[in-house]
């Protein structure tokens, strides 16, 4: 085992333990910021400009439809009345870090390949948000797509400088690297686009996570850019930068937010703690749960990495203990998602369509390893699985043969290799 692997657990504590003390320290300094009361936080919020049921609820709708089916009662013909809904195709992009360069890869496999369509709706969180970015706005982007997916460097994005950074920021890195990618990928023409997409009924949505509710946000990105707001330019930058702010890694990026006529500050990080993945409608969209209102329509969910962590063997040290339930969590989170969203698609006619980087592909099991040449193997893994036509997988995770958890009875086992 190499000697950077063995990490004594006193090293791991007293390091933990100035984290802890550099963090209060730099949250003392902030204590004049104006923060909701628990009270506050506790209430549930509402825009005076955005009407009730004005983005329709998937979760909601994916129940509604699955008690109308085990019900056992007739699909009805969608009602007369109303706007129905009309085809869509919804692409969700997954959390992944540095996998989300596989992800980047099979989009621009699909473009190669002829089919990929316009899409009505993309949501993403974490490296997912930067994704839809490039995604929402088409294929013109690929080229962007590929060239920060491939050739970005970790150093790029983030300053590490632990202790300076923990007294300052409470974080042991900061972000200035990733800041100014954003701020000059989203520039004037790009939000000009993003809004003539927004007036044309298209909805990019990003997932940000509220550090004090510990709570999934959901942002309308296009609603923001045309929001009139003088500010509205960098107020999706920023909220691009808080869907990418991990927690501990760099600072948390705060809002401003005024409630009953008060003006309090908010903190926003990486909203892939709380989801890996999530569907969302704009205004224009009709559930009518009990008919297949979703016919025709497609979610396309892209998997930025494998539906299992990859196993590790050897002795596992403190770090490995942790860092393997953390990762366990998440791609357990995930899979539970989209078995969610398979839910919904069932019940409203909706075509559920999967792909994730296959089981073969090899790499370092740390996502935040940023390094070009790794990135660049996962890319064109997702680039020559789709440039042929994406293989979609039809069912959610632990659907397929053989993929079913048998319980244990004993401690003997075979395998197929026999090794």
């Amino acid at each position: 085992m190499p000697m950077a692997r063995r990490v004594r657990p006193t090293t791991v504590l007293l390091f933990a333990v100035a984290c802890l003390g550099a963090a209060n320290a730099s949250c003392n300094r902030l204590r004049h910021v104006n923060y909701p009361s628990v009270e506050l936080f506790s209430e549930k919020w509402t825009e005076p400009s955005v009407p009730p049921g004005t983005y329709p609820d998937s979760d909601r709708a994916a129940v509604d439809g699955l008690a109308n089916a085990l019900a056992g009662k007739p699909v009805p013909v969608p009602p007369a009345t109303g706007l129905p809904t009309k085809p869509l195709n919804v692409l969700a992009l997954s959390a992944g870090g540095k996998y989300g360069a596989y992800s980047a890869g099979v989009l621009c496999g699909w473009t190669e390949s002829g089919t990929r369509p316009t899409f009505d709706v993309v949501t993403g969180v974490s490296t997912g948000a930067i994704l839809a970015l490039y995604a929402f706005q088409g294929s013109q982007y690929d080229a962007k797509l590929k060239k920060f997916f491939t050739t970005t460097k970790g150093s790029d994005l983030f300053t590490t400088r632990p202790v300076r950074n923990l007294v300052r920021y409470g974080s042991i890195s900061t972000a200035d690297g990733l800041k100014k990618i954003i701020d000059e990928e989203v520039n004037a023409q790009f939000l000009c686009e993003l809004r003539a997409s927004h007036v044309a009924g298209r909805r990019l949505f990003i997932g940000t996570l509220n550090a004090h509710t510990k709570r999934l946000i959901i942002w309308d990105i296009g609603a923001v850019a045309c929001s009139g707001r003088p500010d509205a330019d960098d107020f999706v930058r920023k909220i691009i930068l808080a869907a990418c702010a991990i927690p501990g890694m760099v600072p948390p990026v705060e809002f401003d937010v005024v409630v009953n006529g008060k003006r309090y500050q908010e903190v926003h990080t990486d909203g892939g703690a709380v989801t890996q993945t999530f569907m969302k409608f704009g205004p224009n969209v009709t559930p009518a749960p009990g008919t297949q209102w979703l016919a025709g329509s497609n979610l396309y969910a892209i998997s930025a990495g494998k539906l299992y962590a990859d196993p590790t063997d050897g002795r596992l040290n403190l770090i490995d203990q942790i860092s393997a339930s953390v990762s366990a969590s998440l791609y357990a989170l995930y899979r539970v998602e989209l078995l969610k969203l398979y839910t919904l698609c069932v019940t409203s006619g909706m075509s559920y369509q999967l792909v994730m980087l296959p089981d073969e592909v090899k790499g370092s099991p740390k996502s935040m390893k940023i390094e070009p040449v790794e990135m660049t193997n996962l890319f064109n893994a997702g680039y020559k699985q789709s440039s042929g036509g994406v293989p979609w997988r039809m069912l959610p995770p632990g659907a397929g043969f053989g993929e079913e958890e048998t319980p244990r009875t004993g401690i003997e086992f075979t395998s197929p290799s026999g090794k």
